[in-house]
């Protein structure tokens, strides 16, 4: 359990032996000026992780620099802390800073392998959607696009939008889908 009060090289310290400890190879650059705080790969995955006390720290610049180099090196760009101007980070919860994804530190590595998780914005509550599950089990249930909008109170463009790709929906959109689709 991070305590709040906990500095930087404390957490990066932390983080880096979670990811280590979960079958991550793991480089810190502790003690190095850096945009990114630790490079991670397990079987092909790669993460470039920039650890901060307070997510709203992140600047623009900051993000965009952390997004380009992980696309360079073909990883996934994420942001570990431990709060932000709303307060503690919650485990199990997705926020976004410059849409770069942040996680409550001791909470990243099962959010890393986590495919359901609920995100915290600014117009409310979010859920990841599995856009391929969804197309599997509408048509598993024999139902059309348009049939599974009209069952579960939601449009067909919706219902078009997310099973393209895995994507995050309003509370109310992925509770529709579960009642129908289970």
């Amino acid at each position: 359990m991070h305590k709040i009060t906990m500095d930087k090289a404390q957490l990066q310290k932390e983080v880096a032996k979670a990811l280590e400890a979960d079958g991550f190879k793991a480089v810190s650059t502790q003690g190095i000026r850096s945009h990114v705080d630790i490079v991670a790969q397990k079987r092909g995955e790669k993460v470039m992780v920039k650890i901060v006390r307070n997510i709203d720290a992140i600047t623009k610049e900051e993000a965009e620099t952390l997004y380009r180099a992980a696309k360079f090196l073909d990883s996934r760009p994420v942001v570990a802390g431990l709060v932000s101007h709303n307060g503690k980070l919650e485990k199990g919860m997705r926020y976004s800073r410059f849409s770069i994804e942040c996680f409550e530190a001791s909470d990243l590595v099962s959010m890393l392998e986590s495919t359901h998780y609920v995100a915290s914005k600014s117009c409310g509550v979010k859920v990841l959607v599995d856009g391929l599950r969804i197309k599997k089990l509408r048509k598993l249930k024999g139902l059309s696009m348009r049939e599974l909008a009209q069952e579960a109170h939601i449009s067909a463009s919706a219902i078009y939008k997310h099973e393209r790709s895995c994507s995050f929906a309003s509370l109310e959109l992925a509770q529709g889908l579960e009642s129908v689709l289970g």
